[in-house]
């Protein structure tokens, strides 16, 4: 996630503490924030959230900020975990986070972006839909109104069915979208492809807000 600047002069980005190869890295893989020292961008602090009762997770996430107020939202774990996006949140500008917990928004294992409209609606894009399970078949825009802090609309942006499937029988999958707003418009672009290993490619869907 690119880094957002906070209205305390500091910027934070979401991410994840992969714990492989790091020194003294309790409690494995998990979601995280980098925030910065102002405008200095060589300069973070690293804040690990606590996962609380959430058994396991890979942690791939991202936040939306609002104020003092930010809100991660987390990718869940692994194939038979529970489907469902996992969320904390932070009323110090991410300094201090509640403990990591299971929501009610479905959400399949891979990173999800989240964001705030020029009107004030926020934003979630992701493979979102409550029979999707564990299938990355789908790109998903949930959205809330202006000035809510729930989501209330979800808009399917592409799905599996708009492709054939390959040589082989797979089929499409769509995943670890990013998104930005621009005249009027939300970009959303996102890895696509059926070949396994990431070797994929990508596409961008342009989304009028109106």
């Amino acid at each position: 996630q690119p880094p957002e600047k906070m209205s305390d002069g500091n910027w934070i980005m979401g991410g994840v503490r992969c714990a492989k190869g790091l020194k003294d890295a309790k409690g494995g893989d998990r979601p995280a924030v980098a925030i910065s020292a102002g405008d200095d961008l060589t300069k973070w602090t690293l804040v690990v959230i606590d996962r609380g009762e959430v058994s396991r997770c890979w942690g791939e996430a991202t936040v939306d900020v609002c104020g003092p107020f930010v809100t991660l939202v987390s990718r869940p774990g692994w194939k038979n975990d529970p489907s469902v996006a996992l969320v904390a949140t932070s009323a110090d500008y991410g300094r201090t986070w509640t403990e990591l917990r299971p929501s009610n928004l479905p959400m399949v294992t891979a990173k999800p972006f989240t964001g705030r409209l020029s009107d004030g609606r926020r934003y979630a894009v992701n493979s979102m839909t409550a029979d999707g399970k564990w299938s990355r078949d789908s790109i998903v825009l949930a959205l809330s109104r202006p000035g809510e802090w729930a989501y209330s609309q979800a808009l399917l942006v592409r799905s599996g069915d708009d492709f054939k499937p390959d040589a082989h029988g797979k089929r499409t999958k769509m995943c670890y979208p990013a998104a930005v707003e621009r005249d009027g418009k939300l970009y959303i672009g996102y890895s696509i492809g059926s070949r396994g290993g990431n070797c994929n490619d990508a596409e961008l869907a342009v989304v009028p807000l109106k």
